[in-house]
């Protein structure tokens, strides 16, 4: 069975998309516009991703879901995501995992 037929055992509102990108927000940019790579500049590690969920039919879009390498990073002055109103967890590289999916 492939997912197409196993999708159709499902209503619309059932089938969710998750999809996440990845923020760097310290790096230069070496594409695009640049021309050459700027050299003597070492990469940031500072990673967070992002993962947004909606279900097929688009009436249930689900809140973004933010990862990153701390638990309490200083940004957040000592609080969590939930105090600040947001859904935030963190591992070693700020990625998503199967733990995280499940979660």
């Amino acid at each position: 069975m492939n997912l197409k037929e196993i999708n159709t055992h499902y209503k619309l509102d059932d089938q969710f998309n998750l999809d996440k990108m990845y923020i760097n927000p310290f790096n230069p940019p070496d594409w695009g516009m640049a021309t050459h790579k700027i050299s003597g500049k070492k990469k940031n590690k500072f990673q967070i991703t992002i993962a947004f969920a909606c279900n097929a039919s688009g009436t249930e879009k689900l809140p973004p879901f933010f990862i990153g390498k701390y638990a309490k990073p200083c940004c957040f002055q000592k609080k969590t995501g939930k105090e600040l109103g947001f859904y935030y967890c963190n591992n070693k590289k700020a990625w998503m995992t199967g733990l995280l999916f499940e979660e």
